[in-house]
Formats: C-alpha cells, sequence, structure tokens
C-alpha cells in the first residue's frame, strides 16, 4: 500500500512518431530460477511492445507463475518462452498484419544464450530429463522460429524490460530503470525540457555531449524512455552484465550507442572531481 500511494504520479506512458514502415514488435520473455520458497516453481515474465525511432508503447505484459518445478534456469526461461509466443506472440500476428498492412516480423528478445540455442534447433542433451509436455514446448518454438514472421534477439540482462516481472527488486535504481523500459513515468517530469551542464576541459569528453562549454538544452520530446532516461539521469551505464545507473553512479560523460537498439545509451563516467 506504501508503494501504491508513494507512484501515484507514475502512468503507463506511450508516444508515436514513426511511419508504419518503421514500427518493430518485441516481445520480451524471462523467468526467474525457483523463485517460490514453498513451491520451488519459477516464474515467467512477458512484455510486449512496438518501437520505434520516435515510437514506444506497452502492449501486453504478463506475470504467472509456472505450472511445474523447473530444474535450471534455461528450462525455465524455455517455459516462458513459450508461454509468451503462444499467449501474445502468436495471437498478435492477425491483428498487427492488418494495421501495418504486411507481415511483420515479431522478435523474441532473450537474455539467456543457452535458452536461445534450444529455441532454435528444439533440443538438447542437458535437457533429455524433461517430461514430454515440455519437450513439446521446445519442438513447437523451434517450427515458430523456422517461419520468417518470428526472429530471436540476444539482448543483455539489463535490457531485459521482462525481468521486472519476475522477482521483486530491492535496488532502486534497477527497479527505476525497468519502470522507464515499461513505459511507466511521471509524464510531468518525462516530457519537461532538460538541461545540463556540460564538463569543463579535461573534465571528460565534451564533444560526446555536443561540444562546448555552458548548458545545453535537450529537446522536450524525447525519441525513447531509455532517451529520456538519459536526460533524466537514470540510464544504465557502461557495458556488460553488471552495468548499474547513472544515479548512482554519478553523471554520464560519454554517449555511445546500444548497437541491438539503435538508440543512445550511456558509457558511464564518475562525477569529476573540482
Amino acid at each position: 500500500m506504501c508503494y501504491i500511494h508513494s507512484t501515484k504520479h507514475r502512468r503507463m506512458t506511450a508516444y508515436v512518431g514513426d511511419s508504419l514502415a518503421d514500427l518493430r514488435l518485441r516481445l520480451f520473455v524471462d523467468a526467474d530460477y525457483s523463485g517460490c520458497p514453498k513451491t520451488k516453481r519459477s516464474t515467467s515474465g512477458v512484455f510486449f511492445a512496438v518501437q520505434g525511432p520516435n515510437t514506444f508503447a506497452a502492449l501486453s505484459a504478463v506475470s504467472k507463475r509456472q505450472r511445474s518445478v523447473s530444474t535450471s534456469t534455461t528450462e525455465a526461461e524455455v517455459v516462458a518462452a513459450f508461454m509468451g509466443m503462444c499467449q501474445i506472440g502468436v495471437p498478435a500476428m492477425s491483428l498487427w498484419s492488418y494495421i501495418l498492412g504486411r507481415t511483420p516480423v515479431i522478435r523474441l528478445c532473450e537474455d539467456n544464450q543457452a535458452a536461445m540455442r534450444i529455441i532454435e534447433t528444439g533440443k538438447s542433451p542437458a535437457l533429455a530429463h524433461l517430461s514430454r509436455t515440455q519437450g513439446v514446448y521446445m519442438g513447437w518454438l523451434s517450427e515458430r522460429f523456422r517461419e520468417d514472421c518470428y526472429a530471436i534477439d540476444n539482448v543483455d540482462t539489463t535490457e531485459q524490460a521482462a525481468d521486472a516481472m519476475t522477482k521483486p527488486f530491492l535496488d532502486a535504481a534497477i527497479w527505476e530503470g525497468l519502470l522507464l523500459r515499461l513505459g511507466l513515468l511521471d509524464p510531468a517530469e518525462f516530457w519537461a525540457p532538460r538541461e545540463t551542464k556540460t564538463p569543463a576541459s579535461g573534465e571528460g569528453d565534451p564533444a560526446s555531449l555536443g561540444g562546448g562549454g555552458g548548458l545545453t538544452k535537450f529537446p522536450s520530446a524525447p525519441r525513447d524512455p531509455l532517451t529520456q532516461s538519459l536526460l533524466l539521469g537514470l540510464c544504465p551505464t557502461g557495458t556488460g552484465k553488471h552495468r548499474r545507473f547513472a544515479q548512482k553512479r554519478g553523471k554520464c560523460l560519454q554517449l555511445a550507442t546500444n548497437p541491438s537498439l539503435g538508440i543512445p545509451m550511456t558509457s558511464h563516467g564518475r562525477k569529476p572531481e573540482s
């Protein structure tokens, strides 16, 4: 109740600024491992969104305990992928084919490479013990991803939006970053113009922030939530699995490009000493 009371200002925020040809459908799936302390069952998380260079809109989200105990993280991830594709991905194909006037490609975003390999091949010697039901999951997923209208992408754990659906978080900065990826924002703060002071000579790379000293004003309309999260000082920093957020580590000094999303991310730098 305390959390709900303190976050009433947040809204599910979406915006569209691209043509239909530039829109992408992304299905994020994730699972924890043995998260329930009583049943030892895992929890599947799914997040479905339409994205583009100037577009972000959340379409659907699911958080559901799995029906049986998984013996590994990989097994739990496969079960989560099956639920996401069966309940959201495949049914959405007909609707979005009509809306876009073409057959879209739904991209499954997965952060477990072992699970990706199983989905692509439909089998795994390490999971030969699986029951008939979960064996069917692997075969069904493999058949879907042989079709041209489905693809699978490997995303970093810090970019996995469905992670918010699988377990509680005690780190406020990580949770804030996940909310930004889900589009749960404070609209008044999100759309407000922002100013930031570029570092002086010898305090980083001013050219990466637009060059020159003084104040650089950012546009009020961001290109997507991660772009705006940079302005709010909450963007993921650095690269790799153990990145943390700029709010926790200090001022972002360098801009880089995330090749998987094609949108600005940050390369972290600590706040310069005076």
